[in-house]
């Protein structure tokens, strides 16, 4: 299973899945996924619990990371309504123009 960022005229920026057999040969599980932020991107996601966790960044409507969790992939929950880290509020702040590409280690 893989999750993965996505633009297209229609969604912007979006989150899309797709499943493999065999890691190689991939196949498209429709298209965006539901529930996460406006201009989702950069998803990370790791199995929790019975189902899964994903951090990912947005950029419209309050710009950070954001957190959702899901029992089957494709229909999402956010986990709060604020970023669970926002940008830095500006300069010299190294991060004020964009926080996004979490790792889950």
């Amino acid at each position: 299973r893989m999750w993965y960022a996505a633009w297209s005229p229609g969604h912007g920026q979006t989150v899309c899945s797709a499943r493999s057999p065999d890691g190689v040969r991939w196949a498209k599980d429709g298209g965006p996924v539901a529930g996460l932020r406006a201009e989702a991107f950069a998803p990370e996601v790791v199995p929790a619990g019975d189902g899964f966790l994903m951090l990912y960044a947005a950029l419209k409507a309050g710009p950070g990371l954001y957190a959702a969790v899901s029992r089957d992939g494709r229909t999402w929950t956010p986990t709060g309504d604020a970023p669970l880290i926002p940008p830095g509020r500006g300069p010299p702040d190294f991060d004020a123009a964009r926080v996004a590409h979490p790792a889950l280690l």
